[in-house]
């Protein structure tokens, strides 16, 4: 029985938190995310320069707002007629 095999059994049998914990007990699930640091962009940083932002939902016109407001000159480009993404 290979890796896979097991946890998809373990899946069938416990579900989601069990493959987790699985993963966890096996060293399969070596760190967590650690996304929640926002750079340090300081006022100024990216004066002329150009960035283009594809997607204006809610993550690229908040990517625009945050880099204009360090400078950079943001371009959102965007499929539909209107902006928010799916919203």
């Amino acid at each position: 029985m290979n890796r896979r095999t097991l946890l998809r059994l373990v899946g069938r049998a416990g579900g989601t938190a069990a493959v987790l914990a699985t993963m966890k007990a096996m060293g399969l699930f070596h760190s967590t995310a650690t996304g929640t640091d926002r750079p340090d962009l300081p006022a100024g940083f990216g004066s002329g320069v150009k960035v283009a932002i594809l997607g204006a939902g809610i993550a690229g016109m908040t990517a625009a707002y945050e880099l204009s407001k360090a400078g950079y000159e943001c371009t959102i480009l965007e499929a539909r007629d209107r902006s928010g993404g799916r919203c």
